[in-house]
């Protein structure tokens, strides 16, 4: 793979579209799909206006939602619901133990909030109480820029 990418114990990749695209699907048929780990669970976050990546299927579990790189609502234009956060929170928790592929259009801002959230989710819960406090790959890396609201949204159902 020739992502350039945060890789932690829970986070295989953060990627954009046409990265994961062009390196993985874009080869018939799939040709590059077997280089990935078998174990990978999948979230992929596209603009409404956009199709998902078509995977097959590939992955071990896959969620695809749709909403804007936005953190507030502009217009007919919606930042993350909560009921959007609470999916994304659920497929968080159900896949613990398995490694996570992110992607949104650009592979900076709504999948690095997403893994900022994965990583605050699965930190020593006992060390490190406030997401300022726990020391964050996402945010150490020089290529994100996390949504904010994508990642208090879904850390607000970790109770």
């Amino acid at each position: 793979m020739n992502f350039i990418t945060v890789e932690t114990d829970d986070i295989f990749a953060i990627v954009g579209r046409e990265e994961l695209q062009s390196e993985i699907f874009d080869n018939e048929p799939y040709s590059n799909i077997e280089s990935l780990p078998k174990e990978l669970v999948f979230i992929s976050i596209s603009d409404p206006s956009k199709h998902f990546i078509e995977t097959n299927n590939y992955f071990k579990d896959e969620l695809k939602l749709k909403f804007w790189d936005i953190e507030e609502e502009i217009g007919n234009y919606a930042p993350i619901h909560l009921t959007q956060a609470k999916e994304i929170y659920d497929f968080i928790i159900k896949n613990k133990g398995n490694r996570f592929l992110i992607n949104c259009e650009a592979g900076v801002s709504r999948s690095a909030g997403i893994g900022l959230a994965i990583e605050y989710i699965f930190r020593d819960k006992y060390l490190y109480q406030k997401w300022e406090h726990f020391p964050s790959k996402v945010l150490q890396h020089w290529r994100y820029c996390p949504n904010m609201v994508v990642f208090n949204k879904i850390v607000s159902f970790d109770a």
